[in-house]
């Protein structure tokens, strides 16, 4: 059962959907249709974060093998807990949270995917909510004064869509209830591998059952399912670090890597490390390789500050200063560019990075290292 504003309806009838719903209920209504439906493959949309967003046909047998690898790892219990889902529905983790949901019974309630849609709602009483977030959503959630208390009403968040903030994980122990972040792309509809969020150190990721791992000659992970790839690897654009016993950590994507004077920077790791370094007051803030005349690629960091936030330059060049080991030194960024306004997002709510590179393109750097640093 899809409850929408109290306002229950049943995905197997679809004159009981409402009359003329929004734009994003109306993309729940069509997967409602297909699973309901006799047709056996789903369309679905990449988010286009990495390269040209593209349609992937998935079978229902790998949508159903892989809600079922899921289910069988949360182990939900239907009569207490229910599915919350507050990301678009015609994305990877949005329509997997509705098949999971057929197939287990669970009851899901649905909000508008936004920064702040769970601001405008009262959670109904009868269950704990198990909710599906982007990192954006997280990090919006976790900047409300009363998140603590709104955590009460949820027995895990799942968090998918991209990349993690480490800095963010002292905050996340506060909560009320265990945060997990999910490995996984719409070739393999949805997650193979999953960690858990609730320490103060990162924690690897663990693969599900039935799926393998390695690395090719560029580090790039690949990954085998009998039930999911039919056996054959998959090669993704993800650099991993492999531990064995199924665990492995994501250091950045093949086509992030920054190419600054020969030395290789991947910017998810380098992102990480600066998160760590500057003041978690700061704002938000992506990584950019721009073409540079000496070193190929310059790294550069955006800020993004609204409204009346004021950018401290001289102390965020205070703490870059006060790296002393040289090979990190070496990865610092070369330029520093302030946007007021937020991070440029897909649908899917991952970093336009096309979007993000047209805007800086327009602007002049708030600071640039001078020259002879780059010989």
């Amino acid at each position: 059962m899809l409850r929408w504003n109290n306002f229950y309806f049943n995905p197997a009838i679809p004159e009981t959907f409402p009359v003329n719903p929004p734009e994003w209920l109306e993309r729940v209504a069509e997967f409602c249709r297909f699973w309901y439906s006799d047709e056996e493959i789903w369309l679905a949309n990449t988010s286009g974060s990495t390269s040209e967003p593209k349609v992937i046909p998935l079978s229902r047998t790998t949508i159903e093998a892989s809600a079922r690898k899921s289910l069988r790892y949360f182990q939900h219990n239907p009569k207490s807990e229910g599915f919350l889902l507050m990301i678009p529905a015609n994305a990877a983790g949005g329509f997997m949270l509705l098949a999971r949901a057929f197939i287990s019974g669970m009851e899901v309630l649905l909000i508008p995917p936004g920064l702040d849609s769970i601001g405008t709602i009262v959670f109904p009483g009868d269950k704990k909510w198990f909710v599906s977030m982007l990192p954006l959503q997280l990090n919006s959630f976790l900047l409300r004064n009363d998140f603590i208390s709104i955590s009460q009403n949820f027995s895990g968040i799942l968090l998918g869509g991209g990349s993690f903030q480490s800095s963010l994980l002292p905050t996340i122990q506060k909560l009320y209830c265990p945060v997990f972040h999910s490995y996984g792309m719409t070739e393999t509809a949805s997650h193979i591998a999953i960690r858990s969020l609730r320490s103060e150190k990162e924690e690897p990721f663990e693969l599900l059952e039935d799926f393998e791992i390695r690395c090719n000659a560029l580090s790039c992970l690949e990954i085998k399912s009998k039930e999911i790839t039919g056996n054959e690897w998959l090669t993704t654009q993800d650099i991993a670090e492999i531990l064995g016993d199924g665990k492995f950590f994501i250091r950045g994507r093949a086509g992030q890597v920054i190419n600054s004077g020969g030395l290789k920077i991947h910017s998810e790791t380098e992102k990480a490390f600066l998160a760590e370094l500057l003041p978690s007051d700061i704002g938000d803030f992506e990584l950019l390789g721009l073409p540079d005349f000496v070193l190929q690629e310059k790294m550069v960091i955006v800020f993004f500050l609204q409204n009346e936030h004021r950018f401290d330059l001289h102390a965020v060049l205070n703490i870059f200063n006060a790296v002393s080991e040289n090979e990190k030194r070496k990865k610092l960024p070369q330029a520093i560019y302030l946007l007021h306004e937020g991070i440029p997002v897909l649908k899917s709510g991952k970093t336009d990075f096309s979007a993000l590179r047209r805007k800086i393109h327009e602007i002049e750097p708030l600071w640039e290292k001078p020259k002879k640093w780059h010989e």
